[in-house]
């Protein structure tokens, strides 16, 4: 989550003003809200394509490591079995 939040802090500074950020959540209900309402879908469009950027790579590497251990479970299931122990003579 930190890394995601870290990708989208360039794309709220190139839309917002550090006023923007700080006013209270009650901005859309006053003038100075309707000043930023319209960055809106330009901040959520480059939002997204970031964070689909960033769950498509992690989506690869555990896609990657399913594989893996799909194929070693494989392996394994074909491998002969082990002979019991023997127990100790004494």
């Amino acid at each position: 989550m930190d890394a995601i939040i870290d990708d989208l802090i360039p794309v709220y500074q190139k839309h917002l003003t550090r006023t923007d950020v700080s006013a209270d959540e009650g901005f859309l209900l006053i003038p100075y809200g309707a000043e930023v309402t319209p960055e809106m879908p330009a901040m959520t469009e480059e939002s997204m394509q970031l964070s689909y950027g960033r769950m498509q790579k992690q989506m690869d590497a555990m896609m990657e490591r399913m594989q893996k251990m799909m194929k070693e479970e494989e392996l394994n299931r074909k491998a002969p079995p082990k002979p019991p122990a023997k127990p100790d003579s004494q």
